[in-house]
């Protein structure tokens, strides 16, 4: 939800919260294999959508998707961005989830557990744990948990794509510390 929604929404007395952002190229590429080949089909949209991405080419598939489910995700993001509202990336999760998830749910937003417990919580649902044993990277298209890494994009994303997507969410991955500017 945009921090308007949230913002609007009314809190428990002494609530704290987090934003964790992910870099919108990985979002894109997520969204379609799992809209694709894995996501559950409990809405009549994902259905449209999984119809159209398996009669498309993967340039169109990211295309159609770069139009029609990322804007929403886009506002989510850039409301957040522009807020003053401290953000995670998605991406340093993946690299030191332990430090991070303590640092913000034990530290900042004293979650009443013991350190020990916490820690073997999160190495408890890692992407090896949850897809039994598989390693971040080793992919497996029908599996919602499909690759578990950041930069994927790099490897699905056509010259072709990566232009549209620069003119319409560039600005975006800029502010939100994914990019330093367009030459990506």
């Amino acid at each position: 939800m945009t921090r308007h929604e949230f913002q609007r929404l009314r809190q428990p007395d002494n609530s704290r919260h987090f934003v964790v952002i992910r870099d919108l190229r990985d979002t894109l590429v997520s969204a379609y294999f799992s809209m694709k080949h894995s996501h559950p089909l409990l809405a009549p949209e994902t259905a449209r959508l999984r119809e159209a991405l398996n009669r498309l080419s993967l340039d169109d598939g990211m295309r159609l998707l770069m139009d029609d489910w990322l804007v929403p995700a886009a506002k989510i993001q850039q409301s957040w961005v522009e807020s003053d509202e401290p953000l995670i990336r998605y991406e340093d999760l993946l690299e030191g989830d332990v430090e991070v998830l303590e640092r913000v749910l034990i530290d900042r937003c004293e979650l009443p557990i013991d350190r020990d417990v916490f820690r073997q919580r999160v190495v408890e649902n890692r992407f090896e744990a949850l897809t039994r044993g598989r390693r971040r990277g080793t992919e497996d298209l029908l599996s919602h948990e499909r690759k578990g890494i950041a930069g994927d994009w790099r490897n699905h994303l056509s010259e072709a794509v990566k232009r549209t997507f620069k003119i319409r969410y560039g600005g975006l991955l800029a502010s939100a510390g994914h990019e330093r500017g367009l030459d990506w």
